[in-house]
């Protein structure tokens, strides 16, 4: 056994057998790593006859690290007294000097796992990194005091079960298939993970996954080592730059505010850390009819992007020549025949869909699988709930088309669900919080969707990207 400690081992010896004493004493004489103590307190480790030990065997088992016990051929009857125990250590008292030997290094061994064993625990508990060890399934064995504090679950609530227990289903497929493909073939996986601790909050962690072998060069277990970064460093780390030019980019295709004498459209994105799915547009189609709309694809990355930008372009290039609901089946129709394309990355989106008509003094809408939005007519507030399933799920959908009067019309605000999901409150507190804000709105200097994202957001951190826009009416 490899010892990266030498464990001395302080002897002390209680029997009254002249002979075996002398015996034990000649043997440690010859035993470099042994030290012949003459008092229990300066002893890690003791012989005693078993009669001595059944006297007290409370003492010997709380003062020592181990105890060797000597029988008699008559405590052999009862030898139950002595294996069964947690220290089970016995020889017979007539011994040869060779048993003792070995006798001796089996617990010197023993001890010295045992200490190497507390030294391991005590370096993982007091680590400012987490440690956790898996079986060859991933199976948590060990998670160390960092990771639990991390992760706001128990070592009860872990150990047995996977690390899916903290997924965050940010991460696709391939991520974690090229993770398990490098720890099974004996390299160390780096990374970063994007994780969710049992309160539903994600936390950020740069981790290095190694394989542990046996002398057999057989991969036993996995050690993961990581530390908690904050969301800043891991987009300067972790995102290379053309994904941050990307966004900036996709931040560029916001529509810009516009405004006539009939109406004002305003909009606003606080962008997440990863490339995200939300998207806006406005458009004047003819001198008395708008459009507006907000798309949400469900998930993050560069293929929820890439399915938004598609699905926005057809839609956009669409309503110029053709109905409200016509543009959103095609839209619909190109979604669902990408997804049947590449079956590994589905996506779908929800959405609203709006055609302002003023000649006809009235709004359509589709309504996709989205939260409600908001209509303001003197002073009251009305949320109108979705009317349609949600967006890719379906070739050759039709779409059903509502409307309601633009006469007295205050404003329509539009909104993704970041909004009212990145707070700690029920989603109908955080819709009432929302409402107030929107009542609120136009008392202040700030532009409207500015105070809105102000005071539902406050300081608070986000995990999803968050969009909103307003069309203001004019009398």
């Amino acid at each position: 056994m490899r010892q990266f400690i030498d464990f001395t081992l302080s002897i002390y010896v209680a029997t009254d057998d002249k002979t075996c004493l002398s015996k034990i004493k000649e043997v440690i004489k010859n035993l470099d790593y042994c030290l012949l103590v003459d008092t229990p307190l300066d002893a890690n480790f003791s012989i005693v006859d078993a009669t001595l030990y059944l006297e007290s065997p409370s003492y010997y088992d709380k003062h020592f690290d181990a105890c060797l016990k000597l029988l008699s051929l008559q405590d052999y009857e009862q030898i139950d007294l002595f294996i069964s125990h947690e220290k089970p250590f016995y020889l017979r008292k007539a011994f040869v000097p060779a048993e003792l030997s070995y006798q001796i290094e089996l617990i010197r061994e023993h001890l010295n796992y045992k200490f190497q064993s507390q030294i391991l625990s005590t370096l993982y508990n007091a680590a400012q990194n987490s440690i956790v060890i898996t079986d060859t399934t991933g199976q948590i064995e060990f998670a160390n005091t960092y990771f639990l504090n991390a992760t706001g679950y128990s070592s009860d609530e872990v150990l047995g079960h996977l690390p899916k227990l903290i997924k965050s289903n940010v991460h696709d497929t391939s991520f974690y298939q090229n993770l398990w493909s490098t720890i099974q073939n004996g390299e160390t996986w780096n990374g970063f993970f994007i994780n969710r601790q049992k309160n539903g909050r994600f936390f950020y962690e740069e981790a290095t996954i190694s394989p542990i072998v046996n002398s057999l060069d057989n991969i036993t277990k996995y050690i993961k080592i990581g530390k908690l970064v904050n969301r800043e460093r891991l987009l300067s780390d972790h995102l290379s730059q053309e994904i941050k030019t990307a966004k900036d980019i996709i931040a560029y295709m916001l529509p810009p505010d516009y405004k006539d004498d009939n109406l004002h459209f305003e909009a606003m994105a606080k962008a997440y850390n990863y490339l995200g799915g939300d998207f806006i547009c406005f458009e004047r189609v003819s001198e008395n009819k708008y459009i507006m709309a907000l798309l949400d694809v469900m998930g993050h990355g560069a293929s929820a992007t890439l399915i938004g930008l598609k699905a926005i372009s057809v839609f956009q290039s669409t309503i110029y020549y053709d109905s409200l609901t016509n543009a959103v089946a095609k839209m619909n129709d190109c979604v669902c025949q990408v997804n049947q394309e590449d079956p590994t990355s589905i996506r779908y989106l929800s959405g609203i869909f709006l055609e302002v008509d003023l000649s006809q003094k009235k709004v359509n809408y589709i309504s996709a699988g989205h939260p409600s939005f908001y209509i303001k007519k003197k002073e009251e507030l009305t949320a109108i709930p979705s009317n349609n399933m949600i967006v890719g799920i379906k070739n050759n959908t039709t779409y059903t088309v509502n409307s309601f009067s633009s006469n007295e019309l205050d404003y329509i605000f539009l909104y993704s669900d970041g909004l009212i999901e990145h707070i700690d409150v029920a989603i109908d507190d955080a819709k009432i919080q929302l409402e107030n804000s929107l009542m609120t709105g136009e008392n202040t200097t700030k532009a409207f969707t500015h105070h809105v994202l102000n005071t539902m957001l406050g300081d608070n951190p986000i995990d999803d990207d968050i969009t909103l826009c307003r069309l203001k009416f004019y009398s």
